[in-house]
């Protein structure tokens, strides 16, 4: 079973970026944002969603092809990101910096 690390204990700087210029800077392309999902999604390495396996192939396109059940899976499949045109960057960068606009709205509220 996959290790879920529990979201009050991923820390600034390490697990995701302080601010939008760590942002910019961790994600300057759709690989680097598709490389963070997956690091989120799978911490300890693929694990196919549908046969809980881990034996997979990589794909050209970037997808996984599980050895076990041969289906297809996307790091994006059965989360909120699933089927939308939004390229990676622009999902991970809105997902973020709606963050930093709450920490900073919140920030000021006890100033």
């Amino acid at each position: 079973m996959q290790t879920v690390v529990p979201a009050y204990q991923l820390r600034a700087g390490v697990d995701y970026p302080r601010n939008y210029a760590e942002l910019r800077a961790w994600f300057p392309d759709d690989a680097a944002c598709l490389d963070y999902l997956e690091w989120l999604r799978w911490p300890d390495g693929f694990v196919c969603p549908r046969c809980e396996t881990a034996g997979h192939w990589r794909m050209g396109d970037g997808r996984f092809w599980c050895a076990h059940c041969q289906q297809r899976i996307s790091v994006t499949a059965g989360t909120i990101f699933h089927a939308t045109r939004t390229p990676p960057d622009g999902v991970v960068r809105r997902c973020l910096v709606r963050d930093f606009r709450e920490e900073w709205r919140l920030g000021q509220n006890f100033a």
